[in-house]
């Protein structure tokens, strides 16, 4: 069951990015995961040229370059801002879509403008991309159609 209150949230997301800012999160293939199992097979095309490959997309509406999702969990926190700003810009640079993650903290907050605010900023700068939030089933259930619609 995840936690009812801010208090709980916040201490669980500053831990999840401490944890990537000073230590190596990278997955590094020897942990005996299924991905050690997949192997691919180059098939080249001959006559095809890098240039030439084209994964530009159209996605809910906008064109990306690339079927690619820039996924996040930050939001809530005052740090969460910064790191949202800046995978914003890279997102907005690339074309390519941005997730915000779970909008829990929004409503934990109460709608504090400071919680929103690490949120909006990733439409501010990301305008002309696809922006993803969740909020998850269970919330759902306890919230308004006008609520739903504030998140969005």
């Amino acid at each position: 069951m995840w936690p009812s209150t801010m208090n709980n949230y916040e201490p669980r997301k500053q831990s999840h990015i401490e944890l990537c800012l000073r230590e190596d999160v990278v997955f590094s293939g020897n942990c005996g995961h299924i991905f050690n199992e997949i192997f691919l097979v180059h098939r080249a095309i001959p006559g095809t040229r890098l240039n030439g490959i084209d994964l530009s997309v159209k996605f809910l509406g906008y064109e990306l370059r690339a079927p690619i999702v820039i996924e996040a969990m930050t939001g809530g926190l005052p740090i969460s801002r910064t790191i949202n700003e800046n995978l914003a810009k890279i997102a907005h640079k690339f074309k390519i879509s941005i997730g915000v993650g779970s909008q829990r903290p929004i409503l934990q907050s109460s709608f504090k403008q400071e919680v929103i605010d690490t949120y909006r900023v990733v439409r501010e700068i990301a305008h002309d991309v696809p922006v993803i939030g969740n909020i998850g089933i269970v919330q759902l259930r306890e919230i308004s159609i006008d609520v739903l619609k504030m998140l969005i």
